[in-house]
């Protein structure tokens, strides 16, 4: 079971637990948003990823790398379907 307090501030984050053991962190970045969960990577502790996360914000609710890629894969979806989907 996933368990975890509700972050209610900006920047504000809330540690994330799995059967006792945390496994990250829900990490409120917007007011009327949702918070967004991060967790540990490859060689990154639950600190880290925080701490990576957070230095990837730029006023948007989605890390800056995640934002890049999801614009990206919006214009290639945009180009494969004027040519057919191939």
């Amino acid at each position: 079971m996933w368990q975890s307090k509700n972050a209610t501030k900006r920047k504000e984050a809330q540690p994330l637990y799995h059967e006792g053991t945390q496994k990250g962190w829900l990490l409120k970045v917007l007011p009327e948003t949702k918070p967004i969960v991060i967790t540990v990577g490859h060689l990154t502790s639950t600190r880290s990823c925080l701490d990576i996360t957070k230095k990837c914000l730029r006023g948007n609710k989605m890390p800056e790398p995640l934002r890049i890629a999801h614009r990206c894969a919006g214009e290639e979806k945009k180009k494969r379907g004027k040519r057919g989907g191939t």
